[in-house]
């Protein structure tokens, strides 16, 4: 079972590629790439990936509003209440999927931050883990440290911990993340050192209490394996928002809320 299958047309396959690539980075199971396994024919290995996954997004454009295979599946998938439709040619859907949301793909290039594939990867993130158990307690599964406005989330992408945050509040000078129980944030991995870094936060400016601003730093307290940000090994590092931070084989990614 996979995630998330992604339908779209051949001729669409650049773009397709670089969606599927968006969709592996939020930790998503993706299949797209079409090859068939010996012993299989194609159709009856295409039905079993688009009947067992999770989520399935379709990219409409001038090509697939006109593939009979793309609007067979969108149709599967909208009978099963998993349908994910976006547009990356400005394209109007079929008529029959008008009705469901669709993601503004048209002028997206890449970019994390566009909004088009947010709301794309925030709906697919959210019908792929409808089914997915969790071993940890769901009480333990947001933490909110201080009783302040909040400021910042970092959320793990990975593993048994996935989808495990901690929220950062107004008031706070920092937490301390590792796999003992007397860390702030605890995450037990195999790799991760007992108070693995510690997660600073620093008012900006003489007024930045009054005026909200502050600054978040990532300090590796002399970990075993390490810490990464955004892939290159830190010992200190200033944190942005939409950076990804690795300890262990854990990652997570750091958000500053508005």
């Amino acid at each position: 079972m996979c995630d998330v299958f992604l339908s779209y047309s051949r001729e669409d396959l650049v773009i397709a590629g670089q969606v599927a690539e968006h969709l592996r980075e939020a930790n998503l199971d993706v299949f797209w790439d079409r090859e068939i396994p010996v012993g299989k024919t194609w159709e009856s290995h295409i039905e079993e990936k688009l009947m067992g996954a999770r989520c399935v997004v379709v990219l409409w454009s001038s090509n697939s509003v006109a593939s009979d295979w793309v609007r067979a599946e969108a149709g599967e998938a909208a009978d099963r209440d998993v349908l994910v439709p976006a547009t990356i040619d400005a394209t109007s859907p079929p008529f029959r999927f008008r009705t469901i949301q669709t993601a503004d793909l048209a002028e997206w290039h890449g970019n994390r931050e566009h909004t088009g594939i947010a709301n794309l990867t925030a709906a697919a993130r959210m019908l792929a883990e409808v089914d997915i158990e969790r071993e940890d307690d769901p009480a333990q599964s947001s933490q909110i440290l201080g009783s302040g406005r909040p400021l910042a989330i970092a959320e793990v992408e990975t593993g048994l911990n996935r989808g495990r945050s901690v929220t950062l509040t107004e008031g706070m000078t920092g937490v301390t993340i590792g796999c003992s129980h007397d860390c702030d944030f605890v995450i037990d991995d195999d790799y991760i050192s007992r108070h693995h870094c510690r997660l600073l936060i620093q008012p900006t400016g003489h007024d930045s209490r009054a005026g909200g601003q502050y600054s978040f730093s990532l300090i590796d307290s002399g970990s075993t394996s390490g810490t990464r940000v955004n892939g290159e090994h830190v010992e200190r590092a200033d944190l942005r928002s939409g950076d990804r931070v690795q300890i262990g084989t854990v990652r997570f990614i750091f958000r500053v809320l508005d």
